[in-house]
């Protein structure tokens, strides 16, 4: 049985190596980022800020470049920025909701408590498989560097 886990995760790993497979996920992900900005892109709310006091369309742009230069070059480089920036984002984003569960949800002193609720649990279940996988993803489509002899 362990030997079918062992090929199965092989043939992952090199699916995943591949330069072409690497290209599609880049685009996938830029796909979905703009699925996540579309009503704010509807909207014409580009100025306004978000809740990191950034606009939105440098929330946009910034991702949307990296992952447009990485789809064309597909370079180790721009995969450790955008690696360092999901992973950072998704630090703080798990700081702010464990923040929120400890000072808030379990304070009923709190000027604005909140009881923990069923859904509550099934977010950061959600949330926590999400980061895990994206994070696991991201760990296995990095670009290997190429040897001088094969440049």
């Amino acid at each position: 049985m362990e030997h079918i886990h062992q090929k199965s995760m092989k043939k992952i790993s090199t699916l995943l190596g591949s330069r072409q497979t690497q290209r599609v996920i880049y685009s996938l992900g830029l796909v979905l980022w703009i699925l996540i900005f579309w009503n704010i892109i509807r909207s014409g709310l580009w100025s306004s800020q978000s809740s990191f006091g950034i606009s939105y369309l440098t929330l946009l742009l910034i991702p949307s470049c990296l992952l447009l230069l990485q789809i064309v070059l597909n370079k180790w480089i721009l995969w450790l920025i955008i690696t360092v920036s999901i992973c950072s984002y998704f630090l703080y984003s798990s700081y702010m909701l464990l923040d929120d569960v400890l000072n808030r949800r379990l304070n009923p002193q709190h000027v604005k408590y909140l009881p923990l609720e069923l859904a509550d649990f099934l977010f950061f279940g959600v949330f926590s498989v999400l980061t895990f996988s994206i994070v696991w993803l991201l760990l296995k489509i990095k670009p290997r560097r190429l040897n001088v002899l094969q440049q």
